[in-house]
């Protein structure tokens, strides 16, 4: 795994129940090299992904992510966002999958024409 990757990956650990990391907690969540792990921290700090309290000096997810998933809302279309997710679904189950957005009260299908039935899958 390339430095880039381990060290974007310190991004998967932050959760609803994980919003803020020390540096001994992702040392110890990762099971890398202390020194390492700060190293990673602080790039990802530099270019706006992480955000450190200066008072507890917790990381926290940053703006990056923010304006990141922004462009990504605004650049891909819907049907491509939720397609692999769709198609996965569709193949685990074994069944025939369609996605819908609330539109005020009313769902609004994303996918038009949903995915494809997987061979052997059966209507419900």
């Amino acid at each position: 795994m390339s430095t880039v990757a381990k060290a974007l990956g310190l991004l998967d650990l932050f959760s609803d129940t994980h919003p803020r990391l020390g540096l001994s907690d992702v040392q110890r969540l990762t099971g890398r090299d202390k020194a390492t792990v700060h190293r990673h921290l602080v790039a990802l700090e530099q270019v706006g992904f992480l955000e450190q309290d200066k008072e507890t000096r917790a990381y926290r997810l940053g703006p990056a992510l923010t304006r990141l998933a922004g462009m990504r809302s605004r650049t891909v279309p819907e049907v491509e966002m939720v397609r692999t997710v769709i198609d996965a679904l569709s193949r685990t189950a074994g069944e025939l999958v369609h996605i819908s957005r609330l539109q005020g009260s009313r769902p609004s299908r994303c996918l038009p024409r949903g995915t494809s039935r997987p061979s052997g899958a059966r209507q419900l």
